[in-house]
């Protein structure tokens, strides 16, 4: 009986080195090749909704005025440093879609330490010199878009550069149509800003729109009563803070991302 069990466990032994040599080694032992994404990493936990999320705008070398690119800009080299620390200390990248799914779930979970990025806008130098670098690190980003100036200020996106974000995965969100301050405007004035943003970025690019960034990070009771009535799932403001509980929706705290890494890292580590 013994001789035949040891025969059977040399039978399994070379049947497998068999199987390795004639599907490859690496096939073998990870399975069937595929492009999709790898499994987010599992937090356990249960651990209650704390997110920090980030707000950029211009990424460029060249130096900026407030009639030109706005007035917050980043380096490609500071964005890229940025990357890398929350590569290398576990962090992961999450849409404001993804934000919307947790608040309404009351925890971060399954997902380990999460941290959304934002851009704000629709700049050119956006796509021109963020998108390299968040490819290169894989990562999640939303793009807030207020659509007026798209294919017509060569300072923002074009709606083909748009498309091409959006086929690589990345959320497009609306950021009202014209960005103005609107503590000024109507009901009315309110309504074409939120709902016609959404549906011409819907039109457009074929994509369902539910997230917004209020323009200066204004919010009021009738700011969130009209993205309620207009379809938007959250309003991200920039009121500085993380994001912590159900309740907070439509008046999302953020950071505005315009210093070196050390407050970056600061926020991360000790936001509130």
């Amino acid at each position: 009986m013994r001789g035949t069990v040891e025969a059977m466990h040399h039978f399994l032994a070379w049947l497998l080195a068999l199987t390795i040599s004639l599907t490859g080694a690496s096939h073998f032992a990870f399975g069937p090749h595929t492009t999709s994404t790898p499994p987010l990493p599992v937090d356990t936990s249960g651990a209650p909704v704390r997110i920090p999320i980030f707000i950029y705008h211009t990424i460029t070398n060249e130096k900026v005025t407030a009639s030109s690119y706005g007035s917050f800009s980043n380096t490609p080299e500071l964005l890229d440093e940025h990357l890398t620390y929350l590569e290398e200390h576990g962090y992961t990248t999450v849409t404001m879609k993804e934000v919307a799914d947790m608040l309404r779930r009351g925890t971060t979970s399954p997902v380990a330490k999460p941290v959304a990025l934002t851009f704000d806008d629709g700049w050119v130098t956006q796509y021109k010199n963020a998108l390299p670098i968040l490819q290169k690190h894989h990562v999640k980003a939303t793009f807030y878009i207020f659509p007026n100036p798209v294919s017509k200020d060569d300072r923002f996106m074009t709606w083909e550069q748009l498309a091409e974000l959006r086929d690589k995965g990345y959320e497009i969100a609306s950021h009202s149509y014209t960005h103005p301050l609107l503590s000024k405007q109507t009901p009315e004035m309110l309504h074409h800003e939120f709902a016609d943003s959404k549906k011409l970025l819907e039109e457009k690019l074929n994509i369902t729109v539910t997230d917004f960034a209020s323009p200066f990070g204004y919010t009021s009771p009738a700011v969130v009563a009209e993205l309620k009535a207009d379809g938007y799932e959250t309003g991200r403001t920039t009121n500085q803070g993380f994001t912590h509980a159900t309740g907070t929706e439509y008046a999302l705290d953020a950071y505005l991302v315009h210093q070196g890494i050390k407050d970056f890292t600061w926020a991360l580590e000790y936001g509130k």
